[in-house]
């Protein structure tokens, strides 16, 4: 249901406040459902509230006027250092007003006239203004703010978040967000907002020092009033502005529903439910560009559809994981925190008569003229029939069959047990990316070929139910000394020149064999029946070069990475490329390193320690 990577544990002070943020939320959807009334109120809890932010705003400049006496009526005694620093604390708690972005395209009316009216156009609809400047970013996202003293305002429009909505979509979207502007919530505010910030920052120095000397003790003792207060502050401010926070949500989804239509504002809502898997593709194209040439034009052209790609995969996520998304929301409950809910629960989704499209300016084709490019179609699911394995697809979930606890996890999916079963297992992404029955196929391809593979009964686009192998993986043998770094990289060796004596599936070609591009330590099973390679979902058919040079990088980056398993990946590199550098083309090699770096699982660091992994390898191949 929930196969996401676990929080923290929240302590008792954040407990509290998710219980009270889900009470609120919960107390405030049986309101407007029943009155269907969300609309902005300024009650005690709002005017608390302002006091409160005035307070605060009050101490700081006491800090500023304080901070001036010392340093022109001290002088010549040591009050003016004192001053200096009271005046330097005021400079850190100011009041701040937002500024345009320098780190993306800010567009103003005379550049964009027919967005910029557009934007007018559903602003009058949801009851408010246009905007002053709209910024455009990579992000699956969207946002509204202001900037300046005058406090004009600024729409951001994540293209993630643009390119895989249909237009009617991105006129609710525009219309949640510019709902904003009129649905009064505080914390938006200069006041409140500011009041916020600058007990954040009290917060942060007064923190108490982690692991303290002896001498820091007696100042965690000093810090305690002041941190107290200061949290003490920011939970009660926190409190009163709580519900005015999940009011405006409610009434954004309204002003969503009322731009766009209820059925428009409740697609846009499933669409912000697989955003990670969007943002997961971004990123993986993000990490190819730092690896491709700039002299290589061929390699850049996959950027010239970007967003097409991007479009194409969300539409190809399954019906059945909305509906793992939304139960999940459900699980989690109400937050505050969140820039957009990612589950359905305002006025827009609640029974009643919904709102009908509101947008009467079409074009030729009678689509509303939002901006858009083209569009693919929705990539279609690969097709799989039974085989003589006695594997199958199902289309969304194993019928009957319960899994059980928890055994593993990965970067991407986890592992479960079968219940009443335990010759199997279920792995299960989390993410969406791959596609589990495509994986299987491969599997059983290569079992049926003598190739040591796990066995496989089920799978669907997101589980495979496959066979629970015993033993350690070859990594936590190394760690156990079960096994050398020589002997290891002998057998990744003799895995690889195993798997490429398998033809490929779909070619004649003697040259393409089947690759699994991801065979290192941690993907080989140390059974009793013999090392097992596990995780096929980068498997496919091509030169055999690229599989030498993928593993040959991935062992590569650990060596030069300097952590504790630095020296031992080096070792096993030059065992597995001993009697074997032939295998290892300059074509495979130079791709391996593009194809690494796309990984989605990639840090930045590790997609930083690519070039010296490559010179490593050319360093052992000569």
């Amino acid at each position: 249901m929930d196969p996401g990577e676990p929080e923290e544990r929240p302590g008792p002070l954040e407990g509290l406040r998710r219980s009270l943020a889900r009470r609120h939320g919960e107390a405030l959807l049986a309101e407007v459902s029943a009155d269907g009334d969300p609309r902005p109120r300024r009650d005690t809890a709002a005017v608390l509230a302002y006091a409160v932010a005035l307070a605060i705003h009050g101490a700081t400049i006491a800090l500023l006027g304080t901070g001036v006496l010392l340093v022109i009526l001290g002088w010549g005694t040591a009050l003016p250092v004192v001053g200096v620093i009271l005046l330097l604390l005021a400079w850190l708690l100011r009041p701040r007003v937002g500024r345009l972005p320098d780190d993306a395209p800010v567009l103003h009316r005379a550049e964009a006239p027919q967005l910029f009216a557009l934007v007018d156009e559903i602003a009058s609809v949801v009851g408010t203004t246009g905007v002053h400047a709209i910024a455009l970013t990579t992000d699956v996202n969207a946002s509204v703010t202001t900037y300046g003293a005058r406090r004009r305002r600024l729409l951001t429009i994540g293209l993630g978040l643009w390119e895989i909505t249909t237009p009617q979509q991105r006129i609710a979207l525009l219309g949640h967000e510019l709902g904003h502007y009129a649905n009064g919530d505080t914390r938006q505010g200069l006041v409140i907002a500011n009041a916020l910030q600058s007990l954040a920052t009290w917060r942060y120095l007064m923190r108490p020092i982690s692991h303290p000397t002896v001498p820091e003790m007696a100042l965690n003792v000093l810090y305690l009033l002041p941190y107290g207060a200061a949290q003490g502050l920011l939970m009660l401010l926190d409190q009163l502005t709580m519900r005015a926070k999940q009011r405006a949500e409610y009434l954004a989804d309204a002003a969503a529903a009322r731009a766009g239509s209820s059925e428009a504002a409740v697609a846009l809502m499933d669409r912000l439910l697989v955003t990670d898997s969007a943002e997961t593709l971004l990123l993986r194209m993000s990490n190819v560009g730092q690896v491709i040439r700039a002299q290589d034009a061929e390699r850049r052209e996959p950027w010239r559809d970007l967003w097409d790609q991007l479009a194409a995969h969300v539409d190809s996520i399954p019906e059945h994981e909305y509906e793992r998304q939304r139960r999940v929301g459900i699980l989690r409950g109400h937050s505050v925190d969140s820039t957009h809910r990612r589950t359905c629960a305002g006025p827009a989704c609640s029974p009643g008569p919904p709102w009908p499209p509101r947008w009467s300016r079409t074009t030729n084709d009678s689509t509303p003229s939002t901006p858009n490019w083209p569009r693919p179609e929705p990539a279609s699911p690969a097709k799989y029939s039974p085989g003589r394995s006695g594997w199958r697809r199902y289309p969304d979930r194993f019928g009957g069959m319960r899994t059980g606890r928890l055994i593993g996890s990965g970067r991407s999916a986890d592992v479960f047990e079968v219940e009443g079963e335990r010759g199997w297992v279920v792995r299960r992404d989390r993410d969406g990316w791959g596609d589990a029955s495509a994986e299987a196929a491969v599997m059983e391809y290569v079992r049926g070929h003598g190739y040591p593979a796990p066995a496989v009964r089920a799978a669907s686009r997101t589980e495979m139910v496959m066979e629970r192998l015993s033993g350690p993986t070859m990594l936590a043998a190394f760690e156990t000394g079960e096994i050398g770094a020589r002997e290891g990289g002998g057998v990744l060796a003799g895995l690889l020149r195993a798997l490429h004596a398998v033809p490929g599936r779909g070619s004649g070609d003697a040259g393409v064999r089947v690759l699994h591009l991801d065979l290192h330590p941690d993907n080989v099973m140390l059974t009793p029946d013999g090392p097992k390679v596990i995780d096929w979902s980068n498997a496919e058919d091509g030169p055999p070069g690229l599989d030498w040079g993928m593993s040959a990088v991935i062992l590569a980056q650990v060596a030069v990475g300097g952590e504790v398993y630095a020296e031992l990946a080096r070792e096993t590199l030059v065992a597995m490329l001993d009697g074997n550098g032939d295998r290892v083309t300059e074509e495979g090699l130079t791709e391996a390193r593009v194809r690494r770096a796309a990984n989605p699982t990639m840090s930045a660091h590790e997609v930083q320690l690519l070039g010296d992994a490559e010179e490593l390898i050319r360093a052992l191949l000569h």
